[in-house]
């Protein structure tokens, strides 16, 4: 009985930790503002395969400020062309591009980890009752 209550608040830790880790992820996005951004360049990085690498470097306006930085999230085609995105940003929390597939995809998984654990742990403390 006890391995029982030790798997199920296992999966409730798991299933917390990655609702919390899909809420911080999320935090731009829900704090943010939706903002036009331009891809005006592409920056190269050494990869561990001998290769490289190529994040694109983003310009936006927010608040009368210009901002520039490379988005390191996610990898471009070196020849890129200059083009346009929607991005939210907030300086506190910085940028996204919005939700994922895989964003999306652990979030379910949390979801029903959490679900699965409170469940179980329920059932299991129901049925120690009834039993005496």
């Amino acid at each position: 009985m006890i391995i029982k209550k030790t798997f199920a608040a296992i999966i409730l830790l798991l299933g917390a930790f990655i609702l919390f880790a899909m809420y911080k992820s999320s935090l731009p996005i829900i704090y943010g503002t939706k903002v036009k951004a331009n891809i005006i360049g592409v920056d190269s990085a050494k990869s561990r395969r001998f290769t490289y690498v190529y994040y694109p470097v983003i310009q936006l306006d927010h608040n009368n400020h210009r901002i520039r930085f490379t988005d390191d999230s996610s990898s471009v085609d070196k020849n890129i062309k200059k083009s346009e995105i929607m991005v939210y940003y907030d300086p506190h929390y910085g940028l996204s591009q919005g939700f994922t597939v895989v964003t999306t995809t652990f979030l379910i998984i949390g979801l029903l980890m959490f679900m699965l654990g409170i469940l179980a742990l329920f059932t299991l403390l129901k049925f120690k009752v009834d039993r005496k």
